[in-house]
């Protein structure tokens, strides 16, 4: 029973996030949305949810190489992107309420991942140390 708890994390969850941002999109074009976000909705799925696998599998003690490459892009690369999505939004975020998510979920992404690392730092220590 021990290789049940990796399986729900790294497929179960992921595949739970692509059945919900479907759902989102469906709901998003039955509304007719002027110019859906669906990328961007995508991206950001995909990067919070990355954080709920990590956390997820760092909780259970299930490190795995995908646990690896989901944590470098969430580190190395999101704090590039979700600002850039941002800005790309700041004007289209009076389109709709989906316009308004995606421009705020990402928006906030680097000041969460600072107050992140400040908890993490003060919970267990220095980061790089």
């Amino acid at each position: 029973m021990e290789f049940v708890k990796p399986i729900l994390i790294n497929f179960v969850v992921p595949s739970a996030g692509i059945v919900l941002f479907l759902e989102l999109r469906q709901k998003m074009l039955a509304a007719n949305v002027e110019e859906p976000p669906s990328k961007a909705l995508f991206v950001l799925f995909a990067t919070y949810g990355g954080w709920l696998v990590v956390i997820l599998t760092s909780l259970f003690g299930y490190w795995s190489g995908m646990a690896t490459l989901g944590f470098a892009y969430l580190m190395l690369f999101a704090p590039l992107l979700m600002p850039a999505i941002a800005i790309a939004f700041f004007g289209r975020r009076v389109l709709s309420v989906y316009h308004r998510a995606v421009f705020w979920l990402s928006a906030a992404y680097v000041p969460w991942l600072i107050l992140l690392g400040l908890a993490y730092s003060r919970l267990y220590g220095n980061l790089f140390g």
